[in-house]
């Protein structure tokens, strides 16, 4: 027999209501461990803006990579991790774009995000 005592039906809801929680929690870490954000395609990422540094990353192991920007093109060996470093002292930051092609076929890009953008760079 179910009691009707309100403290019980308070810690019954409390109980159905974390328990949904957790569940919700559990797909969404599952959904998110399977996008695109945990991919394993080669990205560049922003390690520094003084001077413009990045960073490869998921390059194939040992792959020469080369980084071309504002007519400039350079060469860099990705580690055993699939990463290499790569610095532009002459770049602008609010106008800067690379690309690196991989002699393995790895592809990546970067622009500076819209985000940064708006906080670093002056309006026209």
């Amino acid at each position: 027999m179910r009691a009707t005592d309100p403290a019980t039906a308070r810690y019954d809801v409390c109980v159905r209501f974390v328990t949904i929680a957790a569940l919700l929690l559990a797909i969404t870490g599952t959904a998110a461990a399977m996008s695109p954000a945990t991919s394993t395609r080669p990205a560049l990422v922003l390690a520094d803006l003084d001077p413009i540094t990045l960073r490869g990353v998921r390059f194939k192991p040992g792959e020469r990579v080369t980084i071309r920007s504002d007519g400039v093109a350079r060469t860099r060996r990705a580690s055993a991790a699939g990463q290499f470093v790569i610095a532009f002292p002459q770049g602008d930051p609010c106008d800067f774009s690379a690309t690196a092609i991989g002699a393995r076929g790895s592809r990546a890009t970067y622009k500076l995000p819209a985000h940064l953008s708006e906080r670093i760079c002056p309006l026209p």
